[in-house]
């Protein structure tokens, strides 16, 4: 007896309004229905009222932690998938179902070799790689194409180390044509048009609240620790930041680099601005280990790095959490720093503190010391910008005590912890703070203000006041963080 095959009916208001048998063709009749205008011929669903009326949140988990790539999907499998979820009420079994049906329909609707490879693999197939990869840029990938339209000339263009590959169809997706040869429905995001007034104004006069001027973008500022308790304690570990499209570390240190445990742990780059049009994933995963472990090679005359490292006995896991953020849910707070605990400490009290700003530009800066008393100058000291007065909101770029002073030559840039700063247009500058010295005297201890400019791309330098044959320029260069 031949298999039924499976009917595709789409209902709105309660009226039928779409029945097929051919998937491709309910998939592609669904993206029509669905956008409410278009971009490069592309649908686009409708721009999201601010603040949004409401989301369903849906959470999925795997037992064991097995993941979605353990997950089968195809046209064969739907039929049992449906069963599964009107009758059977394990939670596990639900999941997986429900991880079947939306990739089947709204990850197939929102891609299009998604809806491809279903259709020519009707048996199903694992979920591969390069579709969870893809899917989670669509957030980023739509907004991409979106602003391509209200900025023309703003160049974009995918990092190497974040491309897409898509190896069944030989496609690497890192242009804006990249974009639209692959997307199927754009997210509902709005920009406005090339402004005539300055940027600041017209995010502060916007009619349309849900329409940027700028970008929605991340910083993450500091880990604040307390409780630790005792000298001698050094932390060492990685924290990672995903927002679907790209992973940076912005923190990696071995436990041949372990640091002291102070107040903060100040995170290192990365040297491009982070949107945060979705999901943003914090990776937190730190260890602990003591001056005296360090040392107990060292006295055995186990000098090398490689040997602290391998010879020296196992550290403690401090902490290993993921703090997430999600433009999709209802009170995901914006404009404001949020400070998260860390609840998987296994000593003292750790947070993180962050922020995403809904309508930002990048300030990217250098530090360069133009004028110095000798060739090269022993420098240390601290760096950081801000705009706004709360202690938590304050970046900083650059940080080293007398015993960890960097050597740098007359002419060359001071090497700076982090370097791209988001700048909401709601604020009027960018304020730096500079305070550094070299192993004679002061260099600088002045701050800096960089108002917010009318156009992009632009930059501006500013000079220090020359103090004992000492001066350095500090440059702030703005884009729009693509």
């Amino acid at each position: 007896m031949s298999q039924r095959r499976l009917q595709f009916v789409l209902e709105i208001g309660g009226v039928t309004v779409e029945i097929t048998t051919d998937y491709v063709d309910f998939i592609r009749r669904l993206r029509r229905r669905l956008g409410v205008r278009s971009s490069h011929n592309i649908p686009a669903l409708a721009v999201q009222a601010d603040p949004p009326p409401g989301f369903c949140d849906i959470v999925l988990k795997i037992a064991s932690n097995q993941g979605l790539s353990s997950v089968t999907i195809g046209l064969n499998v739907l039929g049992a998938t449906i069963r599964t979820l009107a009758t059977v009420t394990v939670m596990a079994e639900r999941a997986r179902g429900l991880i079947v049906v939306i990739f089947m329909f709204c990850e197939a609707t929102r891609f299009i070799p998604v809806s491809n490879h279903i259709s020519n693999n009707p048996a199903g197939f694992p979920i591969p790689d390069w579709m969870i990869r893809l899917v989670r840029s669509w957030s980023t990938l739509s907004s991409a194409v979106l602003r391509a339209d209200a900025y023309p000339s703003e160049r974009f263009m995918i990092a190497d180390v974040d491309v897409i590959h898509i190896p069944e169809y030989n496609i690497e997706i890192r242009t804006i044509a990249d974009i639209v040869s692959v997307i199927g429905i754009l997210l509902g995001l709005c920009f406005t048009s090339k402004p005539k007034m300055s940027l600041r104004l017209t995010a502060l006069n916007n009619e349309q609240p849900q329409c940027f001027v700028g970008l929605p973008l991340l910083d993450v500022f500091s880990v604040q620790i307390s409780g630790l308790g005792g000298d001698g304690r050094r932390i060492f570990g990685t924290i990672t930041i995903s927002n679907g499209l790209s992973t940076r570390t912005v923190y990696n240190r071995g436990k041949d680099n372990s640091e002291y445990a102070g107040l903060y742990i100040e995170p290192h780059g990365p040297p491009e601005a982070i949107p945060a049009y979705g999901e943003i994933s914090i990776d937190v995963k730190l260890f602990l280990t003591y001056d005296r472990e360090l040392g107990r090679v060292l006295d055995n005359d186990e000098t090398e790095a490689s040997n602290v490292v391998n010879r020296v006995g196992p550290a403690r896991i401090l902490v290993d959490e993921t703090v997430t953020w999600d433009a999709f849910n209802l009170g995901s707070p914006y404009d404001q720093v949020i400070t998260a605990p860390l609840a998987s400490a296994t000593l003292g009290s750790l947070s993180i503190n962050y922020v995403v700003q809904r309508n930002a530009v990048a300030a990217t800066v250098t530090v360069e010391l133009i004028e110095a008393y000798e060739n090269t100058s022993k420098v240390y000291g601290r760096i950081f910008a801000f705009y706004d007065d709360v202690p938590q909101a304050k970046s900083i770029l650059f940080h080293r005590e007398s015993g960890d002073y960097v050597s740098v030559q007359r002419g060359a840039a001071i090497p700076l912890l982090k370097s791209v700063v988001p700048v909401p247009l709601t604020r009027n500058s960018l304020k730096i703070d500079a305070n550094l010295t070299r192993a004679n005297g002061p260099i600088v201890y002045q701050t800096f203000d960089f108002p917010i400019p009318d156009s992009l791309p632009t930059s501006l330098s500013k000079d220090s006041t020359k103090t004992n044959g000492n001066q350095i320029r500090i440059k702030v260069s703005w884009t729009s963080g693509y």
